[in-house]
């Protein structure tokens, strides 16, 4: 019987090692047919999906990533900003937000491209807040839905305490540290008059790094006035256009008709899609090291977000 259960589960492991052949392959036939048509295009425009909580990690709430690799985008946008043939770039970003350095190396690369002549429009689609709209304050416009949520400027540090609980089912943790506040954040105490000052001027020092970053790219709207709205209300695309906070209202297409007047060449389009691909997936879900979502596991790591929830 053993034997049978093992000669099962070789079995389909070399069902799955040939299934992850055959996708590379045909992945990068694909890729070739795709280089053959980007040297025949003299001006290509690339859609390139920001989707959901924005970190440094690939997890799991499943058996594929749930969040914006940091690390991927990078590389992708790294890419695209080599590329001569590419003209214009549109951002579709559907994110809350994320961690802030994080949402931080996104935004320098989409700068990066604006340094190499890119014309970036950022698309919102469902959501585009707190470190979402982050982003798109790199872009030269930004095109919103009517009932796109967007703004959430500010930061949030979360820290959770489980000490009572500890205590009820008798459980003590003793902790051993170098200085005062070396431990600081720790789920198995509260957190001291001292240390809420310390932590608030983190805070302080990160919303203000948001704010410059919202001034900068919205230069029709006054200091006085980013400052008034930027306590971590919300609005709708709608009413982010009155307040200055979005250019244009429209959805994917009007966002693509946008980068393009923006570039001032009329014909010769090619839209590409950036996507995955479907090897990428595959090493992310063997790379994966845990599946739980992310708000578990990082409920008790203190992390600065530009996040919005």
């Amino acid at each position: 019987m053993n034997k049978k259960l093992a000669v099962i589960i070789l079995g389909l492991y070399a069902l799955s090692v040939l299934g992850a052949i055959i996708i590379i392959v045909q992945q990068k036939v694909t890729a070739k047919k795709i280089d053959i048509q980007q040297i025949t295009s003299k001006n290509v425009l690339v859609v390139v999906p920001v989707s959901g909580v924005i970190s440094a990690e690939t997890t799991g709430g499943g058996y594929l990533p749930t969040v914006q690799d940091t690390d991927r985008m990078v590389r992708y946008l790294e890419a695209l900003a080599k590329r001569p043939e590419v003209k214009a770039v549109v951002l579709r970003i559907n994110s809350p937000g994320g961690n802030v350095a994080a949402v931080q190396e996104i935004y320098n690369q989409i700068l990066n491209l604006r340094q190499h002549k890119k014309i970036v429009v950022a698309s919102f689609l469902d959501i585009a807040a707190s470190g979402g709209y982050y982003l798109a304050c790199a872009a030269d416009r930004i095109v919103a839905n009517p009932g796109s949520l967007c703004g959430s400027i500010g930061v949030l540090m979360q820290i959770g305490n489980v000490e009572d609980l500890l205590k009820k089912i008798g459980i003590k943790v003793d902790t051993f540290r170098s200085g005062e506040y070396k431990d600081i954040g720790s789920p198995f105490r509260s957190i001291t008059p001292m240390e809420k000052q310390l932590l608030n001027a983190v805070i302080n020092d990160a919303y203000q790094q948001f704010l410059e970053a919202v001034i900068k790219g919205r230069p029709k709207m006054s200091e006085s006035k980013v400052r008034e709205i930027a306590d971590g209300r919300i609005f709708t695309g709608h009413q982010a256009k009155e307040i200055g906070l979005v250019d244009e209202l429209g959805d994917r297409e009007k966002a693509i008709e946008v980068a393009k007047e923006l570039t001032g060449i009329k014909e010769n389009w090619k839209i590409e899609t950036y996507a995955p691909r479907p090897w990428e997936r595959i090493i992310e879900i063997f790379e994966t090291k845990n599946f739980l979502p992310l708000e578990l596991r990082q409920f008790n790591f203190t992390h600065l977000a530009y996040l919005w929830q």
